[in-house]
């Protein structure tokens, strides 16, 4: 999967090392950015420029999302 290594400041290539096949316990969430949205679990983080790696459930309006173009 696509992600962001944030000691090079690059987008980087990682393999899936671990999945979770349980039946899923988290809610779904919404994120809406400025050229769309995507869905993921409550407690999937994601990078805010402005506070580091962070749950979905607690991003707050305005904060800059790092996003992999074309990936989402």
């Amino acid at each position: 999967v696509a992600c962001f290594d944030s000691q090079c400041n690059a987008i980087a290539w990682r393999p899936i090392l671990h999945y979770i096949t349980n039946k899923r316990k988290m809610r779904l969430v919404r994120v809406v950015h400025s050229t769309g949205s995507f869905v993921c679990t409550e407690n999937h983080e994601g990078w805010a420029e402005e506070r580091g790696y962070v749950q979905a459930a607690a991003l707050l309006g305005g904060q800059t999302l790092r996003w992999v173009p074309g990936h989402l």
